[in-house]
């Protein structure tokens, strides 16, 4: 086995991410701007969508923008029926 050069650059095999599928809660929360707390007060009464794993939680992607779309959609409705 040889030992590189000072001079030998070192070039890592570069690859494309894995997509994440679903979140745990602190990279959910941070992905939603919600505290921790709140998130599990959230999942807990299931007005946030989550499936737990064994014994992790976890928040599917693709429901979780969903969810927050239909959210501010719901918020617009709201406001436009205010006076």
């Amino acid at each position: 086995m040889s030992v590189p050069k000072q001079n030998d650059v070192f070039h890592p095999i570069e690859t494309d991410p894995v997509p994440r599928l679903a979140l745990r809660f602190p990279e959910a929360a941070l992905a939603c701007g919600l505290s921790e707390s709140f998130l599990h007060n959230m999942a807990n009464s299931g007005e946030i969508p989550s499936v737990k794993v064994g014994r992790v939680r976890l928040f599917p992607v693709e429901r979780l923008r969903k969810w927050l779309l239909e959210a501010s959609e719901k918020a617009e409705d709201n406001s436009e029926a205010a006076p």
